[in-house]
């Protein structure tokens, strides 16, 4: 007897396959996203700002991907924290300290971020 269904497992190939897809960036068409002067290579994992690289962690890197992906819009913080911890549920904590990394790394003046800025109760917007 089979574990589970043939549609079951057909769901859940599209599944990993769609998560694979959004993680190499070929859902969203680009290569390379843009937001102001800061460059986000998705194939090869690098970050530019005004063309000089900057060193991000994996996670950041998740974030930033999310955030550039919906440039403008208000991703809300329980999108940002699915989309890059998946199924586990971090301390809320955690993601304002990447979040605060984020800004130490990509702002001129991290205190009055221009980029990454706060939505107070809802999440962040990549501007």
């Amino acid at each position: 007897m089979k574990p589970f269904s043939p549609r079951e497992l057909v769901a859940r190939v599209k599944a990993v396959l769609r998560r694979v897809a959004q993680e190499s960036g070929s859902s969203s068409g680009q290569q390379v996203l843009k937001a102001g002067d800061i460059e986000l290579d998705v194939a090869g994992f690098s970050v530019r700002k005004r063309g000089v690289p900057i060193e991000l962690t994996k996670t950041e890197l998740r974030i930033l991907q999310m955030l550039m992906q919906n440039s403008g819009r208000v991703v809300t913080r329980e999108k940002l924290s699915e989309a890059v911890w998946a199924e586990e549920r971090p301390d809320e904590h955690l993601l304002e300290v990447h979040l605060s990394n984020l800004r130490r790394k990509l702002e001129d003046d991290p205190r009055q971020p221009k980029h990454l800025t706060t939505v107070r109760g809802i999440g962040y917007r990549m501007v």
